[in-house]
């Protein structure tokens, strides 16, 4: 399904192609040596070459969506089970005939697609096009692969005379830590055509051609001209002066592309590690009784859970900013990224699909005795069991290997999650407070006391909530507490705030509340606060919009 286009030529064509399919694609996903904007402009060339921008096309021999994918690239991505490719190569050596149609049948390798059992990804095929996301994945990561690959020295291999493989050929690395944008671009548009043709290309100056006879110089111009000319008119970006006007790198185009695949690993894992469960949320959500549907419901004295929803409450309590989905949702969810079972961590979550539908949040990953813990519902409507955590693995009882493993994208993550304990306090009844002392007693005494009144810890709490926000009138609003509130309370007459004197509207532009500047009833400031922070919680829940009036 090749196509020829000339990006100087075609460039306002693709920049509303490219935008319309990739602009909402995450901008941390890019290739090692790019940024994201020249990521995004390789995949719009490759997919405009290869496919004329159709997530849903297969091509005649089986090649698959933008990127017109086989199963040996979505195998090495991690899409495809690994087994069953090597069982339908070794079924077809060479690839002969895999990729032949016969008397109008698709061919082999297309069947082989068409087949779900063969997936790793749920849903398989029709997932796989249907999801830009998904396949744009696929290409950074297949991309990611071939430039490890020019970074390596390769040989090709031939056998001897006695049918030994000796080394045939040695290339040296094709770049290098001081490769150009615009190089890493061009050799990556090359590989993905025709990997050895690349490392050739770059390594030796050898103009291969690829099974369409297409030279891989016309593909390594192609690659270039997609960071010089593409990028800088994509939306959103940032980079500037990838060559200069007469074609001549720039020093800022310059990438340390070996520190930055050295680095690749720590940047994940700061970007994206899951927040595991504490004992305090396990302590909240255990014993819930089992029942279809129930999202928290209270019947004959128990709380009610499935679980998806006490997963879905569970992550809230995590920080994550995702709607409700099942587990149908979840197998195809876009908050999530499918995760390899060997870089699972506690508070991923854990996903059955077929027979039994399941999900619930990984507390210990499988080891090497063939069991984990996950923590979740237990039984069903038939038999309902609580809550709790629950052995799974290869060696433990019913639950095997889950179907996929979870987690949450960063972006779905609030950047301070709630704590628990303020979090427990949107549903309590307002606070048992002492009642106000009898003698009245002056500042100085207040002062001296060890424990302050409850009213005063609960302003505490407030401030503490108030201090995860990082909307601006919010900070304002918080340094306004911290500054004022406190000596208020410690030098107001009776030890206290709000019941009394002329209004201090110190976080009204957030929550609608207005606290006094004097009061004299702990009780009422208990009110007061406990129905600030369930307002503030609702809000950091919610990412509400702050008021500005």
């Amino acid at each position: 399904m090749s196509k020829e286009i000339n990006i100087p030529k075609d460039r306002a064509d693709l920049i509303k192609a490219g935008n319309a399919l990739f602009g909402s694609i995450e901008k941390k996903q890019e290739i090692n040596g790019l940024n994201a904007e020249q990521s995004r402009a390789l995949a719009i060339a490759v997919s405009a070459r290869e496919s004329s921008n159709d997530k849903k096309i297969i091509n005649p021999y089986g090649y698959l969506g933008l990127f017109q994918f086989g199963a040996e690239a979505l195998a090495n991505v991690g899409l495809i089970k690994k087994a069953n490719i090597k069982h339908l190569l070794e079924k077809y050596p060479k690839g002969k005939g895999l990729y032949s149609r016969r008397n109008g049948e698709p061919s082999p390798h297309e069947k082989f697609l068409r087949d779900d059992n063969n997936w790793i990804l749920p849903g398989g095929l029709k997932s796989y096009l249907s999801d830009v996301d998904i396949q744009y994945k696929a290409f950074i990561d297949n991309t990611n692969s071939n430039i490890k690959m020019g970074m390596r020295v390769n040989k090709t291999y031939k056998k001897n005379s006695n049918g030994k493989k000796v080394v045939d050929k040695i290339f040296s690395p094709a770049l290098n830590e001081s490769s150009s944008a615009a190089k890493i671009a061009g050799f990556a548009m090359s590989a993905h055509m025709k990997p050895l043709g690349a490392i050739k290309y770059y390594a030796l100056g050898v103009d291969d051609r690829d099974g369409n006879k297409t030279l891989i110089s016309s593909y390594a111009k192609l690659g270039e001209e997609a960071v010089t000319m593409l990028a800088p008119n994509l939306e959103g970006y940032q980079y500037k002066n990838v060559l200069s006007s007469d074609g001549n790198d720039e020093s800022n185009a310059t990438y340390s592309l070996s520190s930055k695949l050295e680095n690749e690993g720590k940047e994940h894992s700061s970007i994206s590690q899951p927040l595991p469960l504490t004992q305090e949320i396990k302590d909240k959500y255990k014993n819930t009784l089992y029942k279809y549907g129930a999202n928290g419901n209270q019947a004959n004295g128990n709380t009610l859970y499935d679980c998806s929803h006490l997963t879905h409450a569970i992550g809230k309590e995590l920080g994550h900013n995702v709607p409700y989905q099942s587990t149908a949702e979840l197998a195809k969810s876009k908050y999530y990224d499918i995760i390899d079972p060997k870089d699972v961590k506690p508070g991923d979550l854990a996903l059955w699909r077929g027979k039994d539908n399941h999900v619930g949040v990984v507390e210990t990953p499988i080891g090497s005795d063939g069991t984990g813990t996950y923590f979740s519902t237990r039984g069903n409507d038939k038999k309902p069991g609580r809550s709790g955590t629950v052995k799974f693995g290869p060696k433990s009882g019913y639950w095997k290997k889950p179907t996929s493993y979870l987690r949450i994208k960063p972006e779905y993550v609030n950047q301070a999650p709630i704590k628990n304990t303020v979090v427990a306090q949107k549903k309590s009844s307002p606070p048992k407070v002492a009642p106000a002392p009898v003698v009245e007693k002056n500042s100085a005494d207040i002062a001296k006391e060890k424990k302050l009144p409850r009213g005063y810890d609960l302003l505490g709490g407030m401030v503490s909530a108030l201090r995860q926000l990082t909307v601006p009138n919010l900070q304002h609003a918080t340094q306004a507490l911290l500054g004022r509130q406190p000596e208020d309370y410690r030098s107001a007459k009776g030890g206290c705030c709000c019941a009394s004197g002329p209004t201090s509207p110190v976080i009204n532009q957030n929550t609608s509340i207005t606290l006094n500047s004097a009061c004299k009833d702990p009780q009422e400031l208990g009110k007061i606060v406990t129905s600030a922070q369930d307002r503030v919680n609702r809000d950091m829940v919610r990412k509400i919009t702050p008021r500005t009036s």
